[in-house]
């Protein structure tokens, strides 16, 4: 399987310390293009830009779209996450992403995608990762926003307790 990563995933993964677990669940992991210059040129210095940095080249590959955007019908997309999404759909990748529209958009044109709680139980489920709750505090801790029901949610999927 392949994934391809928006750039709130990658910055949640790399709050919650656990970035580099999820190629545990891929074969391949791609970064768009638009992804790298929003974590790692604008973000410089901001979490994620370093762990998008070691990653690039290691063990994820940054990519852009062969064809053009996906821009019919999707007023409410930005550019950015057209290409996002054009990348996702030309490799037939898993996108990871905690963006309601493009999760919304992704699910219209039949793309599988996954939110960053959702990866972390996956990576339970797998035993790359022991804990799922120290990595939704840690990632609450340096203000990644994880609604309150979908914590409670996540901890009991995972058998875990608050």
């Amino acid at each position: 399987m392949i994934a391809v990563l928006d750039s709130n995933a990658v910055i949640g993964l790399a709050k919650g310390e656990c970035l580099e677990l999820i190629r545990a669940l891929f074969q391949q992991v791609l970064i768009p293009t638009v992804v790298r210059r929003e974590v790692i040129e604008e973000g410089a210095g901001r979490p994620g830009s370093r762990e998008l940095l070691e990653a690039l080249g290691a063990w994820a590959k940054e990519q852009a779209p062969v064809g053009k955007t996906l821009d019919a019908g999707m007023p409410t997309v930005s550019a950015d996450d057209q290409q996002v999404l054009a990348l996702a759909e030309e490799t037939s990748a898993i996108l990871v992403t905690d963006d309601a529209v493009l999760r919304r958009e992704a699910e219209r044109l039949g793309i599988l995608a996954l939110g960053t709680v959702e990866t972390l139980l996956l990576l339970k489920r797998r035993q790359a990762l022991p804990a799922v709750k120290p990595v939704l505090d840690l990632m609450q801790a340096r203000a990644y926003h994880i609604e309150p029901s979908l914590y409670t949610q996540a901890l009991q999927l995972a058998g875990e307790k608050a």
